[in-house]
């Protein structure tokens, strides 16, 4: 997951993984985050992108079966 290019107005992106590294029998949700920072550090707005991904007899990570962009 990336961020692009950052607005002019903004030195640079971060993302913030959380809830990551799912393994099991049952569908896992995965969420991520990306701010902008600006030069002190002062954290802006969230897009944030939630990923499903589709249940695993074996308990294998499978391919994302749906993705929600917030």
């Amino acid at each position: 997951v990336t961020a692009g290019d950052p607005p002019a107005n903004e030195d640079y992106w971060y993302a913030i993984p959380y809830d990551i590294g799912y393994y099991g029998p049952t569908d896992g949700a995965h969420h991520f985050c990306v701010s902008a920072v600006d030069a002190a550090g002062n954290e802006g707005a969230q897009q944030c992108l939630d990923i499903t991904y589709g249940a695993s007899a074996s308990g294998d990570t499978q391919a994302p079966v749906a993705s929600n962009l917030a």
